[in-house]
């Protein structure tokens, strides 16, 4: 959704990185912006490894500061955009 709370539409990408040793998601960028960058870079986690440790670490900050890992207004407009 852009500013004026319009659908838009391009391509998203996953920014691959890694050498010999193999490839590891490095970000996740949509019309060049970075929408998501990994903080487990190096590790070699799988994508759901991944949303599972951002999870825990989200879980932590709420238990610390009090901010949702997902609120309920996203929620709601999630479900009634995706049905």
């Amino acid at each position: 959704m852009n500013r004026e709370n319009k659908a838009v539409s391009g391509d998203i990408k996953t920014v691959m990185s890694g050498l010999l040793d193999g490839f590891y998601i490095d970000k996740i960028t949509f019309e060049d912006k970075t929408l998501f960058e990994f903080p487990f870079k190096e590790a070699r986690l799988s994508e759901e490894e991944i949303t599972i440790a951002q999870c825990l670490i989200d879980m932590n900050n709420y238990t610390k500061t009090g901010n949702e890992l997902y609120p309920y207004k996203r929620a709601y407009e999630d479900y009634i955009y995706f049905g």
